[in-house]
C-alpha cells in the first residue's frame, strides 16, 4: 500500500508480540505504532476539553467514512512522519487540507479517488470504504452515530496509530476528534513505553 502511495524507503511490518525490543534503528526511523484490537468504546481523558497549544505541530484526520481505520491511521503516520518522500498523493492531500478541521481533513480522505482507490484493493468487499460521509466525530463521545458503523464490523477491527513527535507519544484514534498527548519522552525511549502503552489496551481488553 505504502508502494502505490509513491512513499519510498519505507516498509510497514506486521508483529504478532508486543516486543518492541527488535525495533531497531539500524533499519531506518520507526515512524509510528499501529495497534489493531476489537472495538470497545471507551471514556475520554478528564483533560480532553482543554486546549493543548502542542497539538499545532500533530497532523490528525478523523474517521467520518466507513471501514477507513486501517488506512487512516496509515495517513496520520506517514503525514506526521520525516520521511522525505510521501508520494504525490499524500502530499497533495496533506497541501490541499492544511488549515482544515480533523472532520473536513476525513470528508477529504474520504471523498479522494485516489485514496479509495488503493484502500479498496487491499480490502476484503464488506470492509470497502464508502465515498460519502457516514460518522459524526465528536470531543465529547466516540460512539456510533447514525447506525452507519455496525457492531460487527467495529468488533472486528480498529486501529489506533503511535507517534512521537515534538518531544511527545501522540495517540491517534480517527474516532476521536483530535489527536491525544500521552506522556513526555526521549526518543530513544518512545517505543519501550509505546510497548508498555499497548500492552495495558490489551490486557484491558
Amino acid at each position: 500500500m505504502l508502494k502505490e502511495y509513491g512513499v519510498k524507503d519505507t516498509k510497514a511490518e506486521e508483529l504478532f508480540e508486543i516486543d518492541f525490543t527488535d525495533l531497531k534503528d539500524d533499519e531506518g526511523l520507526v515512524h509510528g505504532i499501529i495497534f489493531v484490537s476489537e472495538y470497545q468504546d471507551e471514556p475520554l481523558p478528564k483533560e480532553w476539553e482543554n486546549e493543548d497549544p502542542d497539538e499545532d505541530g500533530v497532523v490528525f484526520t478523523s474517521q467520518v467514512v466507513t471501514n477507513a481505520c486501517g488506512t487512516l491511521a496509515l495517513m496520520n503516520v506517514v503525514l506526521n512522519s520525516e520521511i522525505k518522500e510521501k508520494g504525490e498523493i499524500i502530499n497533495n492531500f496533506n497541501e490541499f487540507t492544511k488549515g482544515f478541521s480533523s472532520v473536513n481533513r476525513g470528508l477529504c480522505l474520504g471523498n479522494s479517488e485516489e485514496i479509495r482507490r488503493i484502500h479498496n484493493s487491499y480490502s476484503p468487499a464488506n470492509h470497502k470504504a464508502d465515498n460519502v460521509n457516514t460518522r459524526k466525530v465528536s470531543a465529547e463521545s466516540s460512539e456510533q452515530q447514525n447506525g452507519v458503523f455496525t457492531d460487527e464490523y467495529e468488533k472486528e477491527y480498529h486501529y489506533i496509530a503511535y507517534i512521537y513527535k515534538n518531544g511527545f507519544i501522540w495517540e491517534l484514534d480517527g474516532l476521536k476528534a483530535r489527536p491525544y498527548k500521552i506522556r513526555k519522552c526521549k526518543q530513544e525511549e518512545w517505543l519501550k513505553q509505546t510497548e508498555f502503552l499497548i500492552q495495558n489496551r490489551i490486557d484491558a481488553l
